[in-house]
C-alpha cells in the first residue's frame, strides 16, 4: 500500500484529520499541512476546501516534488530531491495526488533545513511537543512567515512525534550544525 497514493490512506489520514479539526474548531479559516507525496493534503482538502477553508502546504526546500510539480504543471512521479531532516516528506508524487494538490492545495511554502531544525526545537521548548522533522515543516513555514495565513484562524498540523532521541538531543543542544 502506498503511503500517500491509496484511497484508504488519503481518506484515513487526511479525511479523518480534517473531520477531527472541523469537530473541534468549526470556525477554522485555514489549515497548514506537511506535503510530501500529497496524500494527507489531498484528504484534508477534499473535506475542507468545499467549505471555504483555505488549505496551505509546506515542504522542505531540499525535497519538494509536489511544489515543483505544481510549478511545472506536471506530476514528478519520479523525483530525487536533496537530503533533508524531513525524510518522511521525501520522494515523488502521483498523478492523483498532483491533481488533488492542484485543486485543493496549490500554495506550498518551502522551508530551509535551518528553519526545520528551529521548528523542532521551538515545538519542544515553547509548546512542550516532541515532533519529528517532517511534522515540524508546517510550523517552520509559520515561524518563517512563509505561509500566507496571517489574520486567519489557523490550524497548523504537526503530524508525528517519531524522532530519534539522539537527533532531538543534538537539535536541542545545538550539536547539529545549522
Amino acid at each position: 500500500v502506498s503511503p500517500f497514493d491509496d484511497d484508504h490512506v488519503i481518506a484515513g489520514n487526511g479525511g479523518l484529520l480534517a473531520r477531527e479539526i472541523l469537530a473541534q474548531l468549526p470556525d477554522v479559516q485555514a489549515i497548514v499541512v506537511p506535503v510530501g507525496g500529497g496524500g494527507l493534503a489531498g484528504g484534508v482538502g477534499v473535506e475542507v476546501v468545499p467549505r471555504g477553508i483555505k488549505l496551505f502546504g509546506a515542504s522542505p526546500e531540499a525535497s519538494c516534488a509536489m511544489r515543483r510539480s505544481l510549478d511545472e504543471g506536471r506530476p514528478f512521479t519520479t523525483y530525487e530531491g536533496g537530503a533533508t531532516l524531513a525524510e518522511g516528506l521525501e520522494g515523488p508524487v502521483s498523478e492523483r495526488t498532483f491533481r488533488m494538490a492542484s485543486d485543493y492545495c496549490p500554495e506550498i511554502a518551502l522551508v530551509s533545513e535551518v528553519a526545520i531544525r528551529r521548528a523542532v526545537t521551538y515545538a519542544y521548548r515553547t509548546l512542550g511537543t516532541i515532533c519529528e522533522a517532517s511534522a515540524a515543516v508546517p510550523l517552520a513555514a509559520l515561524l518563517e512567515d512563509a505561509s500566507p495565513v496571517r489574520g486567519r484562524r489557523t490550524v497548523v498540523v504537526v503530524s508525528g512525534g517519531n524522532i530519534e532521541p539522539s537527533l532531538l538531543d543534538q537539535l536541542l543542544t545545538g550539536a547539529l550544525a545549522t
